[in-house]
């Protein structure tokens, strides 16, 4: 990052070449200054081994009316325990110090701990189960930061940081002792800012979190088959496919064909495709194992099968037999919760359900 004041450079020399975490040794990022005209780099943040990284400018507004009593900090990213002399290697977190002046960084008497008090803005370990602050980014306009910890957004408004900064730094004159400094940062390293998570709307079909279509390969997903007749005398087939029954129309091999599959104004079409079991709203809770067309019950023309599923109404969906209408006319069955057919045997049947372990 540039100050456009005073033309210096803020930077980090080298980057880490692990992701390891409280990492300290040669490779541990750490912050430099270098100003235009001058001949070499300075350190800002060699009195700590750990790592110190990310800086940006954050300008301070003390009075809008005033521009000359503006003041400037430096942001950036550390994993110290605190502003003191002597921090532990701890959670990433944002930090602050007053942006030092060419004359700060390049007078000889000087050393990094005499910039100003480093004072820890953030927090985060205790508050987001020990996830560590990933990176930020500062809004020039209102002075807002925007915070990315784990897959979530937080911010921290402008006027807070103002606030925070105003009541906790020290005048311009003691920023050259570092006596006082140090014992200022010490006090301030206690208290951090508030995060506030950022409302994101996001206007989407959300094409990955819809039901997806796979289509069913024959035979590897076909568990059961049986054959229905029909009234029309056109058999039809009971299937289980992937834990969900179908019926589906008996129909010849019109590859054979080249046009004129259908006509007579349909009145040669196949019989409808369509699913017995089960509805679309608890096809999570209920899996179809095997079903069994029952011929001669139920009068004429009637078709039912017997089907042996997980009852979602067990504790434990324990397996259990039904007896299901699969006529082109009946409506499928377990379409909801509160609309289950009665299992005829197991299942949460009190005299023959309850645990396969129990018989």
């Amino acid at each position: 990052t540039i100050d456009p004041t005073s033309g210096c450079i803020y930077f980090v020399r080298v980057k880490q070449s692990s992701q390891t975490t409280r990492y300290v040794g040669g490779t541990a990022e750490s912050l430099w200054a270098y100003c235009t005209e001058d001949s070499l780099a300075m350190p800002l943040t060699t009195n700590y081994n750990g790592t110190d990284k990310s800086p940006q400018i954050y300008n301070l507004k003390n009075n809008p009316d005033d521009k000359e009593q503006d003041e400037s900090f430096l942001f950036f990213l550390s994993d110290r325990s605190d502003g003191t002399e002597s921090p532990k290697p701890s959670t990433m977190n944002l930090f602050a110090m007053p942006l030092p002046s060419r004359e700060d960084l390049y007078d000889s008497n000087n050393s990094p701990s005499s910039f100003g008090p480093i004072v820890k803005l953030t927090s985060v370990s205790c508050e987001h189960n020990g996830m560590p602050l990933s990176e930020y980014s500062i809004d020039p306009i209102r002075g807002d930061v925007i915070l990315r910890i784990g897959a979530d957004l937080h911010t921290i408004t402008g006027n807070t940081i103002s606030s925070f900064l105003l009541s906790n730094k020290n005048n311009k004159g003691q920023r050259r002792k570092a006596n006082r400094s140090v014992t200022s940062s010490s006090s301030l390293s206690k208290q951090t800012l508030n995060l506030t998570p950022l409302e994101i709307a996001v206007y989407s079909d959300f094409n990955l979190q819809q039901e997806r279509l796979i289509v069913a390969e024959i035979p590897e997903d076909l568990t059961t088959v049986d054959i229905i007749p029909s009234m029309h005398g056109q058999p039809k087939a009971l299937l289980t496919i992937r834990g969900q029954a179908f019926i589906a129309p008996i129909v010849p091999d019109y590859d054979k064909f080249t046009n004129n599959i259908y006509s007579g104004a349909g009145m040669n079409l196949p019989l409808r495709r369509y699913r017995l079991a089960p509805g679309a709203t608890v096809g999570g809770i209920l899996r179809i194992l095997s079903t069994k067309h029952i011929p001669n019950y139920g009068g004429t023309n009637a078709n039912y099968a017997l089907v042996l599923a997980t009852d979602p109404a067990s504790p434990t969906s324990e397996q259990a037999f039904y007896i299901l209408d699969c006529s082109a006319r009946a409506r499928a069955s377990f379409v909801s919760v509160d609309e289950l057919p009665m299992p005829i045997l197991g299942g949460s049947l009190e005299d023959t359900g309850g645990s396969t372990r129990e018989g």
